[in-house]
């Protein structure tokens, strides 16, 4: 990192208002997308400018910070009890990743493979991946985030951590404020070629959505996984072999909560049709066939 700090210094034009940040260019090579632009020939490599205008200023900011010292921190007013007393924290810091021994030591998670711990292994997908309707539904904790060819595949686990517990503490109508811009963040990684922030944030998600399947969570709540959905939908593409991680998250929980969700802005979201009514029909029908069944 100490190189990294030596190297030249990049304008990084974020959002419509084109607020420009500062990053060294031997810390966006990281990335393989941004990569091309600081190692090129072309007329913004020689200019040092990355134009990024097309996605939020946060969103950018959330992005460089993770690339800077491995977390990011998502802004969040809420009250939260100490030993000594109450104290106004702002923004939830999210816990560095979580290692192998952690993700062993949890109570319901799966060791990972050791062939997937190292950047450069074989992928894993998910296997036997047929949308029909005999199989059931993935268990949110259960559900992986694979990164591209070549890239490990991690899975996360509903461990009790630090952020579980502030979660805990926070009023419910608070529990879902970080999901869309982890999203946001989710979205940018991939374009990014950042596998490791993709999944850092499909963890943040993940947990938020598997605590409020363990306590129910508020109608603010629930009306903040709606505009989630929208925007995953809106944002991802499906893919060939296997369903896009995200979507398999968010259109799983909307499943397991269907009956609460009966909001307006939910209705409108199912008539406009496309793949995420497609992907919550055939898990309702998987979902209640195995009820049935079972």
């Amino acid at each position: 990192m100490s190189s990294a700090f030596g190297s030249p210094i990049f304008t990084i034009y974020a959002g419509p208002n084109r607020r420009s940040l500062l990053a060294h260019s031997g810390v966006l090579s990281k990335s393989p997308t941004l990569r091309k632009i600081v190692e090129g020939e072309w007329k913004d490599s020689k200019s040092r400018i990355i134009n990024l205008e097309e996605w939020e200023e946060q969103t950018v900011e959330h992005v460089l910070e993770w690339l800077y010292s491995g977390s990011y921190t998502l802004p969040v007013q809420v009250e939260l009890g100490s030993d000594t007393g109450k104290a106004t924290k702002t923004g939830i810091d999210h816990p560095r990743p979580r290692t192998r021994q952690q993700l062993r030591n949890s109570r319901i998670a799966t060791p990972l493979p050791a062939e997937i711990e190292e950047q450069g292994s074989s992928i894993q997908l998910e296997p036997d991946y047929v949308p029909d309707m005999c199989r059931p539904l993935t268990p949110l904790h259960d559900i992986q985030c694979s990164g591209s060819r070549g890239s490990p595949t991690l899975q996360s686990s509903p461990a009790k951590d630090g952020r579980s517990i502030q979660l805990e503490a926070l009023p419910r109508k608070e529990w879902g404020q970080t999901l869309l811009p982890d999203a946001k963040v989710y979205v940018l990684a991939q374009y990014l070629q950042l596998i490791k922030l993709k999944q850092y944030a499909f963890h943040h998600i993940q947990d938020v959505l598997v605590f409020c399947n363990q306590t129910p969570p508020g109608s603010h709540t629930l009306v903040r996984i709606v505009d989630l959905a929208r925007y995953v939908y809106s944002s991802t593409d499906s893919l060939t072999n296997s369903e896009e991680p995200l979507r398999k998250l968010v259109s799983t929980f909307v499943v397991e909560w269907f009956v609460r969700l009966d909001k307006p802005e939910f209705e409108r979201l199912i008539a406009q049709g496309g793949d995420f009514a497609v992907d919550v029909t055939r898990k309702l029908r998987r979902h209640w066939q195995n009820i049935l069944e079972g």
